[in-house]
């Protein structure tokens, strides 16, 4: 949903954002199952509470680094998610669009 970001806005605002988005949260619920294992997967909300995380209108901040780091930082960017290499501006990036204020 991140890397659709109108598609993504226009089933907030129809109401239709599960069925815009069907076969993209089954693919991963399967990946996510199969990772984790069937029992961990149906006997916990980590999947629904990521996914509510998701569907959120909440801004996103992510502080990335390591293997793939360009690649993923100008694919997040371009999804409108603010990216950054280190804690420090991620966390005064989340602070700012909290409303809050850095001490």
């Amino acid at each position: 949903m991140v890397y659709y970001p109108a598609k993504r806005a226009e089933g907030l605002r129809d109401g239709t954002l599960k069925l815009l988005f069907e076969e993209d949260i089954r693919k991963c619920w399967e990946e996510y199952s199969e990772q984790v294992g069937m029992e961990m997967a149906t006997s916990t909300r980590f999947f629904i509470e990521a996914l509510n995380e998701i569907t959120d209108k909440k801004p996103v901040v992510v502080r990335m680094m390591g293997t793939n780091e360009r690649e993923g930082m100008l694919m997040l960017g371009r999804a409108g998610v603010g990216t950054y290499s280190d804690m420090e501006s991620a966390a005064r990036e989340a602070i700012r669009l909290s409303g809050g204020s850095a001490r």
